[in-house]
């Protein structure tokens, strides 16, 4: 009759080993590398799992059995018959039984075969955020001028009727040209002061005055006494310019002209411009003259 100690050690026996069966069990058979030597007799198997119980493991190569030379439970090698030559599958069986496969190649290695076609391209990624901005660039070259516009044309007039010999005074200035003294010429207004009439015609904008052309005739055919000279100028900001041409009165009936097209005056937005008249004769008796002027503002 088995006594109760007998029984309870049978039973930690029998649930000890039940418990190791099952860890081997749970483990699995599994090849890291397959390694056939240099004269193609053997290959060396390396793993895990190959023989728990110490039991031989069963090796096969393209369902071909291979006859051990040696075995551990992470190594075996095994003796390779002849005539293989190429890619084959090598599985290890171990005792549980459980098995691992592991492809190897014995022979030389064939040439590498011909590229394949090119798949379709995958989807377009996300966008990557925005980099940092870069330095700024060289600055260009200019620009040439633009083409200019049309001229645009200052003019003014102004006329004298002396039938009484009264004097007049030797400088004036072009009405319609920042005077507001009327029609006569030799006027007294001084183009120097900067007040009143004598300010001048403000320019809207930037410009290049050129082209002074002046024209004098006699009103009735009066001759004047003398010979009278009569200088025209253009100022800016009350200050004359280089823009001037003279005439000289001494016949009856003859328009006389003259001009400069040759020096010019810079005006900016806001400057006064004015045409002046000067004569060293302030008596020209008879005298019954219009004059009309006109210059470009470019």
């Amino acid at each position: 009759m088995q006594s109760r100690f007998g029984r309870t050690l049978l039973a930690c026996f029998m649930l000890v080993f039940v418990a190791g069966s099952a860890a081997l069990a749970a483990t699995g058979v599994s090849i890291y590398s397959a390694v056939v030597n240099s004269a193609g007799s053997r290959i060396t198997i390396t793993g895990q799992n190959f023989s728990p119980a110490d039991v031989a493991p069963t090796v096969t190569l393209a369902h071909t059995s291979l006859s051990l030379v040696s075995f551990t439970n992470s190594t075996i090698v095994a003796s390779l018959p002849a005539g293989f030559k190429g890619s084959y599958l090598v599985s290890v069986t171990n005792s549980v039984p459980q098995s691992g496969t592991f492809s190897v190649t014995i022979g030389a290695v064939g040439p590498t075969g011909p590229t394949g076609p090119t798949g379709p391209a995958g989807p377009q990624g996300p966008a990557g955020p925005t980099g940092a901005q870069g330095p700024a660039g060289p600055q260009g070259q200019q620009g040439p001028p633009g083409t200019p516009g049309p001229p645009t044309i200052l003019s003014g007039y102004c006329y004298n009727v002396n039938p009484g010999g009264t004097d007049f005074a030797t400088i004036g200035l072009f009405s319609g040209l920042g005077s507001n003294s009327g029609t006569g010429c030799l006027n007294g207004l001084d183009p120097a002061n900067t007040s009143g009439a004598n300010t001048g015609l403000p320019m809207p904008s930037a410009g290049v005055l050129k082209n002074l052309t002046l024209i004098v005739y006699d009103l009735y055919g009066a001759p004047p006494p003398m010979p009278f000279p009569v200088q025209f100028q253009v100022w800016v900001n009350s200050v004359q310019t280089s823009l001037s041409c003279s005439i000289t009165v001494a016949s009856n009936n003859q328009p006389i002209t003259c001009a400069d097209t040759v020096d010019t005056a810079n005006v900016n937005a806001g400057d006064a411009v004015s045409v002046a008249m000067s004569t060293p004769n302030p008596n020209p008796t008879n005298g019954q003259w219009a004059m009309n002027v006109s210059l470009e503002k470019q």
